[in-house]
Order: C-alpha cells, then sequence, then structure tokens
C-alpha cells in the first residue's frame, strides 16, 4: 500500500513538473559576438529576442558586449524560444538565464542596448519594456539616441 502511494505521489509529482517547465534548455556560452548575439557549444548562433545593441564600429559596441562577455562567457546558461524559433540569418531567436535572471533585461537594465520587439516574439515584452525603461537615461547618456523599435 505504501509503495502504492509512493509511486502515485512520484508521478504526480512529475506530471506537475512537466507541466510546469518553460521548455528551456541548458547550454555553455562559448564566445559572444556582440552585445545581443552569442555562439553556444552545439556551434550555433544566438539572437537574444527583444533587445538590440550597437554593431561593431557603433558607440557602446565595445561596452555591451564585454558587459555580455562578462554575464555569460563560459557559463552554463538557459535558453527559452519564444513563437520563432529562428530569425532571417538562420540564428536561434532566445531569451538566455543565468541563475533565473533574464539577461536580455539586464543588458536593457544597464543601459547597453535597446528594446527591439517584434512579434510574435513577445512572451517576456512586459519585463523588457521595464527594463528598458529603467535603463533609457543611461544608454542615451552612454550611446546616444535611445529609440526603442517595438512593432
Amino acid at each position: 500500500m505504501v509503495r502504492k502511494v509512493l509511486v502515485l505521489v512520484a508521478f504526480v509529482l512529475l506530471a506537475f513538473i512537466l507541466v510546469n517547465t518553460d521548455h528551456r534548455e541548458s547550454s555553455t556560452v562559448v564566445r559572444v559576438i556582440d552585445g545581443d548575439t552569442v555562439v553556444i557549444a552545439s556551434g550555433e548562433k544566438v539572437r537574444l529576442i527583444g533587445i538590440d545593441t550597437p554593431e561593431r564600429g557603433e558607440r557602446c559596441y565595445l561596452e555591451a558586449k564585454r558587459f555580455l562577455e562578462s554575464v555569460v562567457l563560459f557559463k552554463n546558461v538557459s535558453l527559452e524560444r519564444d513563437s520563432e524559433n529562428r530569425d532571417r540569418y538562420g540564428r536561434l531567436l532566445r531569451y538566455i538565464f543565468i541563475n533565473e535572471t533574464l539577461v536580455n533585461a539586464l543588458i536593457l537594465e544597464k543601459g547597453l542596448g535597446v528594446l527591439y520587439i517584434i512579434p510574435p516574439n513577445e512572451k517576456y515584452r512586459s519585463a523588457l519594456e521595464s527594463a528598458w525603461r529603467e535603463g533609457m537615461e543611461k544608454y542615451v547618456k552612454r550611446c546616444g539616441n535611445g529609440s526603442a523599435e517595438v512593432s
């Protein structure tokens, strides 16, 4: 009888975990290309959803890249997809978490990027908008124009 109860409890717990999983995958970041793109252990390029950071040669490019390196490089991260799996360049589109912190939002809070929402990828829109409001003044002072792009 006790065994049946334990099996039932284990089954219920497993079902609860499976239903409440965010469908995240884990990987190690092996390279940071810029402030919004990384390469993971599989060799895949991953574009962070909801943000845009300066490109090579633009003001704040190096600062954004170095910040992202300090947060994720050679660390195990959780990757979570939204509606679309890849962008037009073939990169995986993901939210990146480290210790349950949404790295995409952290970059905005630090003023190192701008909000860049492209529907239908809007799962964390509210969190990203809040982070952008918090970091916008820092971004403008540090990098110049602080206009967000929201579709």
